[in-house]
């Protein structure tokens, strides 16, 4: 006797098992952690970063800030999905200014890892701060047990171990003595970028595997802390002059020289160019683009409002009136807006601000120091097509295979760049690709031929 198969249905997924797709996107290795967690402690405004290491980031991998902390009574959502206070609405993704915003980081650890967090709230003016710290554990997303008060010191420390304990497959990808130290060497490449873009804040990075020999500390060098020392002191002027001002530009580029010459070597880093470009304002577009957007989201209620009053009992010819209305306001909105961008003010003209290093035309990089750091509006982020225009300059003055070290920080209007491309940040979409390679790769051309 045959057995019937039976239909096939759509159903729901459990709400673990997207948990888990979703964790596996944003977590894709050890390091895809660390970048989140790096850029967690940065957003709380951390001027030392500690990381350890075990393992590849597979036994344990850790991250330590002198940031403002965590609430004990926020400890609960910490490890929340979608949790977050960074974002509060959609539209603060168009002019977002934090790294995390998705609230999606340390859910997607607790998924993959045990994970836990120690945090003491940082003593401010206004408020006497906590006398101690609390630590909570985590398992899918959820509080295992209560905050219970910990020593440690202003700051948070996030932990995570065993990762990956549930997901064999994925573990077994990174384990052996030969991929642990290829995965401790991609966690030391991103605390190294980092650690570049923030020379110039006054932000020191420490990486080391635990128990051994530490692989970076620009903590200590000097310039790092004098930097620090002299924006702590300017924050409680009442007014900064010129002349303050001037020593403080020329102070934050010794760091970034410094901290370059510390990570990349002190020979590399005596070839490096200053690069400073840009067109357009940045600001007025970004607020023309918001503006923009608000008028076309009013105007968009507009609409509902009005057809919905059609649709409540008004003749055919009303409604095609109000159509035909809506249509050539539309057309008017277009012809502004293709005016505004004509001249330069609209809110999809080209604008972008460019700060950075470059290794001159005559100096051969070794290969471990070559490298392209990109960042746009403070994001660590790559893009093929602007490495390809800027190093396409250096083809005809370096040696056939030969790279330059490029460190390039651009600023593009908020609204022109989309930064919810994919969960783990790294890519990024934006307007005008076309223009910025050209005008990138102009200027540096330019200062190659200085």
């Amino acid at each position: 006797m045959s057995s019937q198969s039976t239909e096939p249905r759509i159903q729901a997924l459990p709400k673990k098992v997207v948990d888990r797709i979703a964790a596996g996107e944003v977590v894709q290795r050890p390091a895809s952690v660390i970048k989140e967690l790096i850029e967690n402690s940065l957003d709380a405004d951390s001027t030392n970063i500690d990381v350890q290491c075990q393992g590849g980031g597979l036994r344990l991998l850790s991250v330590s800030d002198d940031g403002f902390g965590i609430h004990p009574q926020d400890l609960s959502l910490a490890a929340t999905r979608f949790a977050t206070s960074k974002l509060k609405q959609w539209d603060d993704l168009k002019q977002i200014q934090t790294f995390g915003f998705r609230g999606e980081a340390l859910a997607s650890a607790s998924m993959v890892g045990r994970l836990s967090i120690v945090s003491r709230k940082r003593k401010l003016p206004s408020s006497g701060g906590t006398s101690c710290a609390f630590k909570m554990s985590y398992s899918d997303g959820e509080p295992t047990s209560k905050a219970v008060p910990s020593a440690g010191k202003e700051g948070t420390c996030v932990k995570l171990q065993d990762l990956f304990y549930n997901l064999q497959s994925r573990k077994r990808a990174f384990e052996g003595t030969r991929k642990e130290n290829e995965e401790y060497q991609k966690i030391l490449n991103i605390v190294q970028r980092y650690s570049v873009h923030k020379a110039d804040h006054g932000v020191g990075f420490v990486c080391r595997k635990k128990g051994g020999q530490t692989d970076l500390n620009t903590a200590s060098i000097a310039t790092i802390k004098k930097l620090r020392k002299q924006i702590a002191e300017m924050e409680k002027m009442e007014e900064i002059t010129d002349s303050l001002k001037t020593d403080l530009n020329a102070l934050k580029e010794q760091c970034t020289r410094d901290v370059i010459g510390h990570v990349y070597g002190s020979e590399m880093a005596k070839e490096l160019l200053p690069i400073s470009c840009s067109k357009g304002d940045v600001e007025k577009v970004t607020l023309s683009a918001l503006e923009a957007m608000k008028n076309e989201e009013s105007t968009l209620n507009s609409e509902k409002s009005e057809m919905k009053l059609v649709t409540e009992g008004n003749s055919l010819m009303d409604g095609l009136v109000v159509n035909m209305h809506d249509y050539g306001a539309n057309i008017a909105k277009e012809t502004e807006s293709q005016t505004m961008t004509q001249s330069g003010q609209g809110q999809f003209s080209f604008a972008y601000r460019c700060r950075g290093f470059i290794t001159n035309g005559s100096y051969c990089v070794p290969k471990a120091s070559s490298a392209f750091l990109l960042f746009i509006n403070g994001r660590l982020v790559e893009s093929s097509a602007l490495k390809k225009a800027v190093e396409s300059v250096y083809m005809d003055m370096l040696p056939k295979g030969a790279k330059p070290f490029v460190y390039l920080s651009l600023e593009l209007p908020g609204p022109h760049l989309d930064v919810n491309v994919h969960p783990t940040k790294r890519e990024v979409a934006f307007l005008h690709e076309d223009q910025l390679c050209e005008a990138l790769a102009s200027s540096v051309s330019e200062l190659l031929q200085d």
